[in-house]
């Protein structure tokens, strides 16, 4: 287990942590330390929602050494011979906005995750912004990952999942860049964060009113998941922060970084090299690993059951984010990622009337 302190160090130096997470863990840290005991401190911040469990994988290893900046990552190209349109990767260290190709003027940070940095740029042939995610530096060994994310969600041509335009190589470090539809708006957890806050007296809005656009929504959602199980893809991550609503009435399903498809499939879509054994994969997922957040996973996810892991498993988190509209708060009661994980492998949740916190 990394030293409490060193790991709040990597995760801050890379920018991982959410708004008001340091202050948090600093405290969690000073109170281990008065009592004498370990502190899990990434498993912590997941399971209060500041880190995800891809991010927490990440520092571990950056701070255990096992992961450098100068690592040779995988360069590849499409079919027919020709190279995809060369695209500048981030530099070593912490994470800038990419140069992309002439045709992509970069802009703004948008967000980070545990293998991903997005960026707003401008295409300047169409005259439109997109958004450009680029494999983090320190993520660099999930490029597989990343690669089967690209290639997934450009299959899923729907109203209500992310569009791809777009898969380019940076020349000089092979890392791939993901070029995909500019979203603006709010992830669906900011939006019921701020029912829960404003409650009835939320301007211009009944109630009845907030929860009937909210319900509406979770439809568009549900159609795109349904969308993605037909076409024989799990999402394997879905949560409030994973859909963003615009402003404009638009719905997405976002990140399907952990995106799961039939092996063959995958193979197919990383090319036609042959996929090293599982247990020499780096970034597969393997039994008993628990890849996800514990609030809306199902049993057998909690538990690293990834044989049982199907369509069901998706379906029961559509149900954890449908309880937390209703009730403007999650399923599992708020604590530590231990107790967190040990409710969500018995399916244990609260009673809606024991947490609700909607008007």
């Amino acid at each position: 287990m990394t030293d409490p302190r060193r790991f709040l160090e990597r995760a801050l130096r890379m920018e991982l942590l959410a708004p008001g997470a340091e202050d948090v863990a600093l405290g969690w840290i000073s109170a281990a330390e008065r009592e004498g005991r370990e502190l899990d401190l990434g498993r912590e911040l997941i399971a209060k929602g500041y880190l995800d469990s891809m991010a927490v994988q990440i520092v571990d290893e950056e701070s255990s050494g096992r992961v450098a900046d100068g690592d040779t990552v995988l360069s590849f190209e499409s079919g027919g011979g020709s190279s995809m349109p060369e695209t500048r990767m981030l530099s070593a260290g912490v994470p800038a906005a990419p140069e992309v190709p002439v045709r992509y003027e970069p802009g703004q940070l948008l967000g980070r995750g545990g293998m991903g940095v997005v960026h707003s740029a401008f295409d300047r042939e169409l005259e439109r912004e997109v958004a450009v995610k680029s494999l983090a530096p320190t993520a660099r060994r999930y490029r597989r990952r990343f690669l089967a994310e690209a290639r997934l969600t450009a299959r899923l041509d729907h109203p209500h999942i992310v569009p791809v335009h777009d898969l380019g190589v940076d020349p000089e470090s092979g890392g791939p860049l993901l070029v995909m539809k500019r979203v603006r708006g709010s992830s669906l957890h900011a939006v019921l964060e701020r029912a829960r806050a404003l409650g009835p007296e939320a301007p211009g809005e009944s109630p009845r009113e907030a929860l009937s656009r909210l319900l509406h929504a979770f439809v568009k959602i549900c159609d795109a998941v349904s969308f993605a199980h037909i076409e024989g893809i799990l999402h394997s991550d879905l949560k409030p922060a994973n859909e963003i609503h615009g402003h404009f009435g638009e719905v997405f399903v976002m990140d399907w970084g952990l995106a799961k498809a039939a092996q063959s499939d995958l193979d197919k879509d990383l090319g036609s090299d042959p996929a090293p054994p599982p247990d020499s994969t780096p970034d597969a997922t393997r039994p008993g690993e628990i890849l996800g957040t514990p609030g809306y996973m199902s049993p057998e996810q909690a538990r690293g059951e990834i044989a049982s892991i199907g369509p069901a498993t998706d379906v029961y988190s559509l149900g954890a984010i449908l309880y937390h509209v209703l009730a403007l708060s999650g399923p599992i009661e708020p604590g530590t990622w231990d107790q967190a994980v040990l409710h969500a492998r018995s399916g244990i949740f609260r009673p809606p009337s024991e947490c609700s916190e909607a008007p």
